[in-house]
């Protein structure tokens, strides 16, 4: 039971080591200023789209990523050690085909932890974080398949919370790809997103 609790300790304090290290500034390596060009809207101007019935039911809706850190499987809930030199992919099956491709060198740092969240506020939503910066911009690819929605994808719109204004922003030229029911986009840092119209 020890070595359990210490593994898990471990773990813990390896995750949050990178967790501080990944959430340093950086100075981008090439202009990345889509996302904050943009005015966003409050909450209530938009209209949000929750998850079908069967999906809540999947979800932890009270549980803390933080607590998933030292879990081997928790549905809804993806995190990796990324190295700079080769980037790669979190999120998947395991967070419901939501993801976020890093590209190499997108950060200074030799390795960064990225880690992806889906939840339940009343929306759908899903949090990319720890809250970081990159040098280069990473692509989220969102699933629109476990929505409550049944209107036509092209008037999917993908938002992010613009936490210093407390406004949410249009993901601007995303693509939206009806055959795998997924909308992605070219974004340079994390926050939450969430689906609306």
């Amino acid at each position: 039971m020890k070595l359990k609790h210490l593994v898990l300790f471990g773990t813990l304090l390896v995750a949050a080591m990178f967790w501080i290290i990944g959430c340093s500034e950086t100075t981008p390596l090439q202009p990345v200023a889509k996302m904050q060009t943009q005015v966003g809207l409050a909450a209530d101007q938009i209209q949000w789209i929750g998850w079908k019935p069967e999906m809540k039911s999947k979800l932890d809706v009270t549980a803390d990523p933080q607590e998933a850190l030292g879990k081997s499987i928790f549905w809804g809930f993806d995190w990796k050690i990324i190295p700079r030199v080769k980037g790669g992919v979190v999120g998947g099956e395991i967070t419901f085909g939501n993801l976020v491709e890093v590209p190499a060198f997108a950060f200074p740092e030799p390795i960064r932890l990225i880690a992806v969240w889906v939840y339940d506020n009343g929306a759908a939503g899903v949090e990319f974080f720890p809250d970081q910066t990159f040098t280069l911009d990473v692509k989220v690819t969102l699933s629109y398949a476990n929505l409550d929605y049944e209107g036509d994808p092209q008037d999917l719109h993908l938002y992010w919370l613009d936490e210093t204004t407390g406004l949410w922003v249009i993901v601007p030229n995303t693509e939206i790809d009806e055959i795998n029911q997924t909308i992605s986009g070219w974004v340079n840092h994390f926050t939450r997103y969430q689906w609306g119209f």
